[in-house]
């Protein structure tokens, strides 16, 4: 086991499906057991990984994409099905 912080790419699909979900971060990082600061750097490496997939910066903007957008697409790019609300 490696101690010391975790890496910033651990509990990326988990973070996803709470986004795509519509949950908040705040929400993601209670059930995680994680700071909200930790979900939401976790978060932003999900949008660099997005846009270094599809080569379009507007991944990185906060305010041209939602969480919810960005959890969405990273499931359906992993292959993870999302349960029907």
């Amino acid at each position: 086991m490696v101690r010391g912080r975790p890496r910033a790419e651990d509990h990326l699909d988990e973070i996803a499906m709470g986004c795509a979900r519509g949950r908040t971060l705040t929400g993601i990082a209670r059930d995680l057991g994680l700071s909200y600061r930790q979900v939401w750097l976790r978060g932003s490496t999900l949008r660099l990984k997005i846009a270094d997939m599809t080569r379009d910066t507007a991944w990185l903007d906060h305010e041209a994409r939602t969480w919810v957008e960005v959890g969405r697409f990273w499931c359906a790019r992993q292959g993870i099905e999302l349960p029907e609300p």
